[in-house]
């Protein structure tokens, strides 16, 4: 209990001195004939001056009665002053003020001297001024004071008044530093009720800052220095009846229980500060404690005797509850409360779970002590003798300071360890189970790295630590505070500050994991100190296992966060948390950041080796993204930038990167939802989506898209798009499409690229090479179920599928199955074929073509096109049939429909048409059904053409006909046995007698030439064939036409006749 302090009112009388140096001084406030009564309750005082009392003197004179010539001014009574004139070094002027006591109870007075500065003078040149008078008041000299207090005087009523004699003086000594400054004393009267409990004795404040303080009885000496700038210090010291703790021992071990106030203190003072405190006997053993409430620290006490009167001193830099004690206690026990014990095995033995245990000496037990209650113990640097055991199972914790405390912990049995203030050495343990906190924030400055845990499922949890060594100290390659080498292992409700400053430096290094390992760091923070940071806040190195992060700040001077090293396993999972700085982690890793927070550190990067997902994430500062590897994707999901939401709109002002595949709220730039992985392709559902393909062309790696199902383009105006990677069209039709659909197909590895399921009407009419599907292939495709209807014309290299290939491959392989082309193929000048007009561009070793289950029109490679195949399978799924260096004239294997002319050496192949039936397959497949051979071999048995021409053919029981055309070369001019050949529309004999003919004009060709004028003619014409004129310069001298009827899809029929060679 606080003893209750009277609180009657102070009453001051002011007697001000206005002096200015070189000129006029006046001396006091009152009427030299008035008195000056201040009245409060029953207190009342009268401060007079004697005027009979006052002299002056003049340098190197005694002081003389008067105030009239005794220096070389004149002191004169003006109204309510005394003014001294002229004075100088070496003037000084005394004089008596009487106190008088008219109140009816006792009283206790005090005088205060200060500065104060007049209107328009520098307070600070006031107070210089000032500290430069000589002052004796009531017998006590002093100078260079800014203040002065005398010590608190009793004055009974009715009495004598006290006479207080007052010396001023401007030293001799005085320099020009002073000429013409000014400053106004204040002399102050304090009064209180005899019985106030007011025990300050005289109190000093000087111009440096150091001070001498008095409150009830106490005394400070406070250094210069101590005190903030421009304050002036105030003491209040109360007395305690008791401590705020509970003291097992003696009643009369506390002396005094001091709360002591200075609220003008500098809050980092480091500067001793001596406290002195009266007792009434001498005390060698007395201990005074600082007391927080829940911590005694010892301070350094010293028994002093000054004039018979005795004291305890001690020293300290700040100020709360002291306790004085007759001797040094032996230990604490703190709980929810604090025990302090003057025997420390009682303290041991008396100790519950939850406790804190803290030795003050060294102990000697006098019998075997077994820890069984879940205590900490705090040895300090003191010993514990005698035979100590810790129970089984029983979660004792014990304080270390050094290694050598740690082993001795770990011998007891201790697995709890809390690392204490004072770490002198770097601790380090290898095993499982360890459990490492602090009770306060630990300053370690032995050495960079604090600890070390080499094991598995190990605990940090509470321990708050940093460093004061500066950066230069903690700059080694590879400087970690605390090193983790296992799996499992967790940190949470840690405050670290503190770490190597290295490049590699780190604050918590982790490796050592295996695949299932579960690192996890839940409420932690740290390098919040800017002078303590570390370069890395968490650093992984060779890490397979999962890291968590949760609910936890990390800064740091570069990286918040950082995975080195790649791993098929690993996981990161960042909740709840906040990173100010440079987070990467490497490839392989799944990431993601739930409800958490990027802000600007030392840096502001996002630097990803894998896949990142951001789940309601807050990005502030600019934070910028970096891909490190071509397979890096971003998602962000209800996630903002700069304080606004991401969206596919904004998106180029948050990633800057193209390149990059980036999704918002599972949407990515350019195309519906996916990944663009062969899991996971993009999904397509617009004609502009699609030509967004063209955008990834130049990625550094390929993808895999993917149309929705049903959807129908019409591919008018189509801008032909480059495709890095493979592509399922899942059915899409385009109804007329006027370009080719891709312009280049490439992979990055080199890998087929895959083309499937798509339908395609084109009706694509260009000046230069063109195809429906690929114009130029840089890898080779796959063509699965791709089908092509319509037409495409061009000058030269013209085909359904594919113009040619481009870059340089070795062994690439071509295939296509399951698909259809009876599009109309034209080539004005050059090369048209079924498949791919033209299979080369460059010069490469080897080539491979695939057909399987497929019907074309047209024939399956142009332009000299089988010298650059050095392979040829053609097959069913299941039946493979291979062809090596070896030039048919035709193939037609196992469902396979594709036609050549009779060659043996360079076919040229020309462009005919295949109608299909509802089957998908060439009309070939009702001609014969047959073991499958050459069309013009014997097993069809076609007939040479000779003889004139005829205009009717003999219908022979037939309900349909359809006429094959070939065109024969000139004998003379042969400098190659090229051909063209077409197949006619079929003719409908339904009903039709046998017996019955009908006119060569009933069969319409399909006729394709260039005339004379070099302008392009084609579509169906009557019984007349414009032979073609010049063909690659080449003139044919007629051609060969075979009519063949059909009953069903039996042959009845098959007819040759020959027409005239014509050009109209």
């Amino acid at each position: 209990m606080k003893k209750k302090v009277i609180t009657s009112a102070i009453l001051t009388i002011a007697l001000a001195l206005s002096i200015l140096l070189g000129a006029t001084y006046a001396l006091f406030t009152s009427e030299s004939t008035k008195n000056i009564e201040v009245t409060s309750g029953k207190v009342s005082i009268v401060a007079q001056v004697n005027q009979s009392s006052i002299q002056t003197k003049e340098l190197g004179k005694a002081y003389q009665d008067g105030a009239g010539n005794t220096f070389a001014g004149a002191v004169v009574f003006q109204a309510n002053e005394i003014v001294l004139e002229r004075l100088v070094p070496g003037d000084g002027v005394k004089f008596t003020v009487d106190i008088t006591n008219d109140s009816n109870v006792i009283v206790k007075y005090r005088v205060k001297i200060s500065s104060v500065a007049p209107v328009g003078v520098d307070p600070k040149d006031s107070q210089l001024l000032f500290s430069a008078l000589n002052f004796n008041v009531g017998g006590s000299d002093f100078n260079n004071v800014i203040l002065y207090r005398s010590a608190w005087t009793n004055l009974a009523v009715g009495s004598n008044p006290d006479s207080i004699d007052f010396e001023i003086e401007l030293p001799e000594t005085a320099g020009n530093e002073y000429q013409d400054l000014a400053t106004k004393i204040v002399l102050v009267v304090e009064a209180v009720q005899g019985n106030a409990e007011v025990t300050a004795g005289e109190e000093i404040i000087r111009l440096d800052g150091s001070a001498n303080l008095t409150d009830n009885g106490i005394s400070l000496d406070i250094p210069a220095g101590a005190i903030e700038d421009g304050q002036i210090p105030v003491i209040t010291v109360s007395h305690e009846e008791t401590p705020n703790f509970e003291v097992v021992g003696p009643e009369d071990v506390v002396i005094k229980v001091l709360k002591i106030e200075l609220p003008q203190l500098r809050p980092n003072n480091n500067l001793p500060i001596t406290v002195k405190i009266p007792v009434d006997r001498k005390m060698e053993d007395a201990v005074v404690y600082y007391n927080n409430g829940t911590i005694l620290e010892a301070m350094h006490t010293v028994p002093l005797e000054e004039n018979g009167q005795f004291f305890v001193s001690f020293t300290t830099t700040h100020f709360s509850e002291y306790i004085l004690f007759d001797r040094p206690i032996e230990a604490r026990v703190v709980s929810n409360t604090l025990e302090v014990y003057f025997n420390a095995e009682e303290a041991l033995r008396s100790a519950t779970s939850g406790d804190i245990v803290y030795l003050e000496k060294d102990t000697t037990l006098s019998e075997a002590f077994v820890i069984d209650k879940a205590i900490t113990l705090d040895l300090g640097s003191f010993a514990l003798n005698g035979d100590v055991t810790l129970a089984q199972d029983v979660k004792a914790r014990m304080v270390v300071r050094s290694q050598t405390e740690l082993n001795k912990a770990i011998d007891l049995g201790f697995k709890d360890i809390v690392i204490g203030q004072g770490l002198s050495t770097t601790l380090s343990v290898t095993g499982s189970g360890f459990t490492f906190s602090s009770l306060e924030e630990v300053v370690f400055n032995a050495a960079v790295r604090m600890l070390t845990i080499n094991g598995s499922n190990n605990t940090i949890d509470g321990l708050m630590a940093k460093t004061t060594l500066p950066s230069s100290q903690r700059n080694a390659v590879r400087d970690y505070a605390i090193m983790i080498n296992g799996s499992n292992n967790t940190v949470k409700n840690s405050v670290l500050s503190m770490g190597g400053t290295h490049t590699w430096g780190a604050t918590i290094f982790v490796t050592g994991t295996t695949a299932d390992s579960v690192t996890t760091f839940s409420n932690i923070r740290l390098n919040e100190i800017t002078s303590a940071r570390a370069f890395r806040g968490l650093l992984f190195n060779g890490y397979n296992g999962t890291v968590i992060v949760e609910d936890s700040l990390i800064t740091s001077s570069g990286y918040t966060i950082n995975i080195d090293g790649s791993s098929s396993t690993g996981k990161l999972i960042v909740n709840d948390s906040v990173l100010k700085g440079w987070t990467s982690y490497s490839k392989g890793y799944e990431v993601e950041f739930n409800n958490s927070t990027f802000e600007a550190g030392v840096y502001n990067v996002v630097a990803s080796y894998t896949k990142t997902t951001f789940n309601n994430v807050t990005f502030k500062d600019s934070i910028e993204f970096y891909a490190q590897t071509t397979d890096v994707e971003f998602y962000f999901n209800d996630s903002t930038y700069n304080g606004q939401p991401i969206t596919l709109e904004n998106l180029n002002s948050v990633t800057k990167d193209d390149s990059t595949v980036v999704f918002v709220n599972g949407q990515t730039l350019g195309f519906a939802r996916g990944a663009g992985t062969e899991d996971n392709p993009w999904i397509i559902e617009t004609e502009e989506q699609f030509q967004n393909i063209t955008s990834k062309y130049n990625d550094a790696k390929s993808y895999y898209w993917k149309l929705a199902p049903n959807l129908v383009f019409t591919g008018e105006n189509w801008k032909s798009v480059k495709l890095n990677g493979s592509i399922d069209g899942n059915g899409v039709k385009f109804t007329k499409l006027d370009q080719t659909l891709f312009s280049t197909v490439k992979t990055v590895s080199k890998a087929n690229s895959v083309i499937k399921n798509f339908d395609i009407t084109a009706d694509i009419i260009n000046t230069g090479w063109t195809s429906a599907v690929v114009s130029a292939a840089y890898v080779g495709i796959d063509m699965i179920n791709v089908n092509v209807h319509g037409q495409i014309i061009g000058v030269t290299g013209v085909a359904s599928f594919m113009t040619f290939l481009y870059d340089y491959i070795d062994d690439v392989v071509f295939t296509i199955k399951d698909s259809i082309s009876d599009a109309k193929v034209v080539a004005l000048t050059g090369s048209a074929a079924g498949f791919i007009a033209h299979p080369m561009y460059h010069t490469r070793s080897k080539m491979t073509l695939k057909v399987i289950d497929s019907a074309f029109t047209g024939t399956l490679v142009g332009q000299q096109g089988f010298y650059w195949f050095t392979n040829f399978y053609a097959g069913t799924s299941d039946i493979e049939a291979t062809y090596s260096q070896t030039f048919f004239d035709a193939y037609e294997l196992e469902n396979n429909h594709y036609y050549m002319n009779d060659v043996t050496n360079k076919p040229y192949v020309g462009t005919y048409m295949v109608p299909s039936n509802k089957g998908g397959q060439g009309m070939m497949d009702t001609i014969y059904n047959g073991p499958k051979q050459s069309l013009n071999s014997s097993a069809l048995e076609l007939p040479e053409t000779k003889g004139d021409p005829i205009s009717v053919v003999k219908v022979e029981g037939a309900t349909r006909a359809v006429a094959f055309l070939r065109i024969a070369p000139n004998d003379v001019n042969n400098s190659g046995n090229y051909v063209s050949t077409y197949m006619t529309e079929e003719i409908d004999l339904t009903g039709v007698l046998a017996g019955s003919v009908f006119q060569t004009s009933q069969i319409k060709y399909f006729n394709i030439a260039i005339n004379p004028e070099g302008v392009m003619s084609s579509g169906p014409v009557g019984d007349t064939y414009n032979v073609v004129h010049s063909f690659y310069g080449h003139t044919h001298n007629g051609a060969d036409v075979y009519v063949i009827q059909y009953n069903g899809d039996e042959i009845v029929s098959i007819q040759s006749v020959r027409i005239a060679e014509k050009n109209s």
